[in-house]
Formats: structure tokens, sequence, C-alpha cells
């Protein structure tokens, strides 16, 4: 295994609440990125895999088995610098090869980025989404980022224009589709999300989402209006409208989320998204996502933590971090697992 301060474990789970307890620095957020690692192929914290490897290790390793939509999958994933293997039933895949065998939801604290951060990190946590339901949409969002960076080396190096109109025509084709994406997922998430976090949180501020493209709606068919944009930033290559200058507003009584909103009322809205997103993952693949919620009570009061505790004993296979172990006392039914010196234990 070798996968951060692990060297070796193994671990039989089921269905269901499981809680990982223990000390902080103990390692339950990085047995939930191992699974997050298994499930996905990437980590739900670090964009470096050779961060993963245990230290004095060359490379981490994670292999299981599993459930997912077309039935059992034996999957391993083999990371390190210089070094990333996928397995999937045995045979060595690429990423869309390995796309969609599992699937997990992870929420943790680098989360929050979606309600505080800039639009990037809420671009991100949708193309995700979306991903997680149709992992072809993957292939999409690789065909716009080679020929977005095509485009600007060359209106960089003042290419001719017969050479920018066909990466422009290129873009515009993928990047249409992207935000067709995008508008048709955010569509039910806000028709829905302030009724499921008013309903979650017993709360009674209102929440709303609202897709906002790049360049903005102008009368033009999606792409035509999208290439023309394009082609009349040539000079501004850098600034060119488009999916990656797209943003995803949240909204709390009609302000922004990210300064009109307290870290718990942040916090509660970041986590209805999480939850919409796993029951939404599960309608589009046929079968529910891994949950995993990482320090499940900061910034939220016991009440609203053991709302949502009831709330994700409904979904499926769930896995949450605390450092309190009297969580589990008022859910009979949750497994217990302690960490500590390195390895983790079932204690009920």
């Amino acid at each position: 295994m070798d996968f951060r301060k692990f060297s070796e474990q193994s671990l039989e789970w089921r269905e269901g609440l499981h809680l990982l307890w223990g000390p902080n620095g103990e390692g339950k957020t990085s047995v939930m990125e191992a699974i997050h690692v298994l499930a996905t192929s990437r980590s739900c914290r670090s964009a470096k895999d050779a961060e993963l490897a245990r230290f004095g290790a060359d490379q981490a390793a994670v292999a299981g088995v599993g459930a997912g939509a077309a039935g059992r999958e034996e999957l391993k994933v083999v990371l390190g610098p210089g070094v990333r293997r996928l397995e999937r039933n045995g045979k060595r895949v690429g990423l869309l090869g390995y796309a969609g065998a599992l699937e997990a939801v992870f929420f943790g604290s680098g989360s929050l980025e979606i309600a505080r951060g800039g639009p990037g990190a809420r671009r991100r946590f949708l193309d995700r989404a979306i991903a997680a339901g149709r992992p072809s949409y993957l292939r999409t969002l690789g065909r716009y980022g080679r020929a977005l960076r095509a485009w600007r080396e060359a209106a960089l190096r003042g290419a001719k224009a017969q050479e920018l109109e066909s990466w422009e025509e290129m873009m515009a084709g993928y990047g249409a589709e992207i935000q067709r994406e995008r508008a048709a997922y955010v569509e039910p998430l806000a028709a829905q999300i302030g009724v499921r976090y008013q309903a979650l949180f017993a709360a009674t501020e209102s929440i709303a989402v609202r897709y906002r493209p790049s360049p903005a709606h102008a009368g033009l068919a999606p792409a035509a209006r999208l290439q023309s944009a394009v082609a009349a930033s040539r000079h501004a290559a850098l600034l060119a409208p488009g999916p990656q200058r797209d943003d995803m507003d949240l909204l709390i009584g009609g302000h922004p989320l990210r300064a009109a909103g307290s870290a718990g009322q942040q916090r509660g809205v970041v986590l209805t998204l999480i939850l919409w997103v796993a029951e939404r993952t599960a309608e589009l693949r046929g079968s529910a996502p891994i949950l995993l919620i990482d320090d499940l009570e900061a910034e939220l009061d016991p009440a609203r933590a053991e709302r949502l505790v009831e709330a994700l004993g409904r979904m499926g296979q769930v896995f949450i971090s605390s450092t309190r172990r009297e969580l589990a006392d008022r859910h009979p039914g949750m497994a217990v697992y302690a960490l500590g010196d390195g390895k983790v234990r079932r204690a009920a």
C-alpha cells in the first residue's frame, strides 16, 4: 500500500454508515483519500501523485473489489513520480477506461472553496459532478482544453487568420457542448437546492444557484456566439471568453454566498450540493457513489450535524470522520473504525 502514513492495511467495508474515529493526525482523511483514489483514480486532496506515497516509499498503491453499475469491479491504482498505472478487472487501462467503474463524492475542508473561492473552484466542482454521471464528458473537456492551448499559442505568435479560424471552430464546437452540459446539469439543481437546504438543516434562509456562461447569451446559437467572441479576442488570447471563464453563482437571500453567508451557512450549502450530486450521480449511473464526509461536525451546530447524519444514513455506503466516538452512540447501526499507530481497526 504505502499510502500516506499507512504501510499496509486490508479492510472490508459494508453498506451503510461508517465512522472513522480518532485524534487529529491519525489518518482519517487519508483513509477517505485512499477510497477516493480507488473509486476515481485521483486524489480528493492533492494534485500531485508523488505526495501520496508514504515517506521513504517510491510509490503508493491501492487495490480493492467493489460493485459498480456494471457489476463486480476489481480495481488497482499505482501512483508515484512519473508513475500512473490503472488496472480494471486485471487489464491495464487509461483514464477513460477506468472512469465509471466505481464513483465517489468527497466533502472536506477544501470543498468550501466552492462557496468561498473563485470561479475555478466552482467550475471544477461542476465538471467533476457531470463526469461522475457521464464519464465521456471528460473526453470533451480534454479536447476543448487542447484546442484552447493550441489557439492561444497560435494567437500569441501571430499566426495567420486561416490557422486561427480552424482552432476557433474546434473550440466553438467543444465549448458549446461543455456549456450545454453544464446548463443542463445546473437546471434541476437550481430548482431543488433551496428546498433541499431548508429541509436538511431546518433553515429559513433562501438559497439559489445560477449558471453563468462566458460569453453571456447574445441571441446567437451557442457555437456561433462562442466562435465570434473568441475571434474578437485574438489580441488578448489569455483573456478569451469560453468555458474556462464560466461561473456558477451561489446566492443566499439574493446576495453572494461568499460575502453574505456565515461559515456555517457556507458549509451547509456546500454539503447540500454534495448530497444532491451524490443522488444525481446515482440516478445517472444506476448505482450509488461512495460518499465521503470529512470532519463532519466542524462549523455545524449539534442539531444541524445530527440532521445531516440522519440524511446520510439513507444514502448507501457512507464514510464520515470525527474525533468524537459518541457520534456513533446515537446511531446503533453505524460501523465504527478506530485509527491509531498507523492502523485502522474495527471498534464496533
